[in-house]
C-alpha cells in the first residue's frame, strides 16, 4: 500500500467519531469516507496463513473462516485499552454520593418510573412489571453488593475494562503479502503449512451475508491509542449491567435505560482499539475482519470460499495431496512457494501448479 494512501486511512480511522446519541442518518454520513476508502483500496487478494492441522484442513474443506477474541491473539496488547487510571478512579468515586450510595441506584430508587422517551419504546406490561420489581428490591443490599464488586475490580487494577473489550469482539487476521518469509515462518509452521487467498472486494465477505462489523488494515504506531473516555463508558455500563442483573431488569428495558442515561462518547472506539498495533508488527501488513460475539452467536466462524491455495515450499507430500484435492473440488488455482535463486530479494515466489485429476493421480 502506498505511503500516502495508508496515511490517509490512518487519519480517517482515528478521526471518525460516532457518539451513541448521533442519529442514524448522521452516522452513515460520518462513516461514508471510511467506507469509500475500503471500497477503493481493499486488495484483490488477502491471505490467511495456516499450519497443517486437522482443524485448519477441515476449515478449508468446509470453506470456513474462524474468529477469536483479542485475549487469544499472540500480541499481549491486542484489544487492550490504555486509559488514564487516575481519571478512571476519580470517575468511579464520582459515581458514589456522600452517603455511599451509587448515583444510578439512587436515581432508580427515587424515580420508581421512567421518562417518556423510554415509555414510548417499551411495552406497558414490561414497564409495570419492572416498576413492581423495583419496589420490592432491597436497595441497601443491592448498593452494598455493587459497590463491593466494582470496588474490588478497581483494586485489581481495572482488568475488567480490558476483559469487556477483549471478549466483546472477535477477530480474523489476513495479510497483504503472500511472499513474506516471516509470515510463512511464524504462521505456517516454517513453510510446512499453507495459505488461502480471499477476495473481499465490494463487501463480499461471506456466503451467508452475515453482517460483518468491518474489514480494515491495521494501523501501526509507536504509542497506544488513548481510550480513557471509552474505558469510563465501559465502567458505567458494567455498573448498570450489574444493577440490572441483581434487580432482574428485562433486557428491553436495560437497553433503553443505557441508551438514554449512559451514552457512549464514541461507539467506533471499540473498533479503533482493535485496529491499532505496535510498529513491531508492521511487516505483517495485516488486515482484520471483526464480528461482535452477538453476531457470531454460538459459532466462531463464517463461510467464505477462498480464491486460491498456496502451499508452503516445505510441505509434506501427504498434506500437499490432501490440500490439492480440496482445491480441485473447489475449483480454485494452486500455487507452491519457492526461493527465487535469480533474485536478491528476501521474498518467496509463488509458482502456479497444474492441478487436474491427472496431475493429482501422479503425485
Amino acid at each position: 500500500m502506498k505511503e500516502k494512501v495508508y496515511a490517509d486511512y490512518c487519519k480517517l480511522l482515528n478521526e471518525t467519531v460516532i457518539p451513541s446519541t448521533m442519529p442514524s442518518v448522521d452516522r452513515n454520513e460520518a462513516m461514508r469516507p471510511l467506507r469509500n476508502w475500503i471500497q477503493k483500496y481493499t486488495p484483490k487478494k488477502l491471505f490467511k496463513f495456516r499450519e497443517c492441522t486437522d482443524r485448519n484442513i477441515e476449515a478449508f474443506r468446509n470453506q470456513q473462516i474462524w474468529f477469536a477474541t483479542g485475549s487469544l491473539m499472540n500480541d499481549d496488547f491486542d484489544a487492550s485499552l490504555f486509559c488514564n487510571k487516575k481519571w478512571l478512579l476519580d470517575s468511579w468515586q464520582q459515581n458514589i454520593d456522600s452517603d455511599g450510595i451509587l448515583k444510578q441506584i439512587k436515581f432508580l430508587k427515587q424515580e420508581r418510573d421512567f421518562p417518556t422517551s423510554i415509555k414510548a419504546k417499551i411495552d406497558a406490561n414490561i414497564l409495570a412489571t419492572s416498576i413492581a420489581n423495583m419496589n420490592s428490591i432491597d436497595w441497601a443490599q443491592l448498593n452494598s453488593e455493587i459497590v463491593h464488586v466494582v470496588g474490588e475490580l478497581i483494586n485489581l487494577q481495572l482488568p475488567f475494562i480490558d476483559q469487556v473489550e477483549q471478549t466483546t469482539m472477535k477477530i480474523s487476521s489476513f495479510s497483504e503479502d503472500i511472499t513474506s518469509p516471516s509470515m510463512w515462518g511464524h504462521y505456517a509452521n516454517s513453510s510446512t503449512g499453507f495459505a488461502l487467498a480471499y477476495d473481499f472486494r465490494n463487501g463480499y465477505y461471506n456466503e451467508k451475508y452475515l453482517p460483518i462489523s468491518t474489514l480494515l488494515p491495521v494501523v501501526y504506531r509507536s504509542d497506544r491509542i488513548d481510550a480513557t473516555f471509552h474505558a469510563g463508558y465501559i465502567m458505567q455500563y458494567t455498573i448498570a449491567k450489574l444493577i440490572a442483573t441483581y434487580s432482574n431488569f428485562p433486557n428491553e428495558l436495560f437497553d433503553q435505560y443505557v441508551n438514554t442515561f449512559i451514552p457512549c462518547p464514541d461507539i467506533f472506539m471499540q473498533y479503533k482499539v482493535l485496529f491499532q498495533k505496535s510498529f513491531d508488527w508492521a511487516p505483517e501488513k495485516e488486515w482484520r475482519m471483526t464480528l461482535s460475539c452477538s453476531q457470531l452467536s454460538n459459532s466462531s466462524s463464517i463461510t467464505k470460499k477462498p480464491c486460491a491455495l498456496y502451499l508452503g515450499r516445505k510441505i509434506s507430500s501427504t498434506y500437499e495431496l490432501i490440500l490439492r484435492n480440496i482445491a480441485y473440488k473447489q475449483k480454485i488455482p494452486v500455487y507452491k512457494m519457492t526461493i527465487d535463486d535469480a533474485s536478491k530479494n528476501y521474498a518467496l515466489k509463488p509458482i502456479p501448479q497444474k492441478n487436474t485429476k491427472k496431475h493429482l493421480l501422479c503425485l
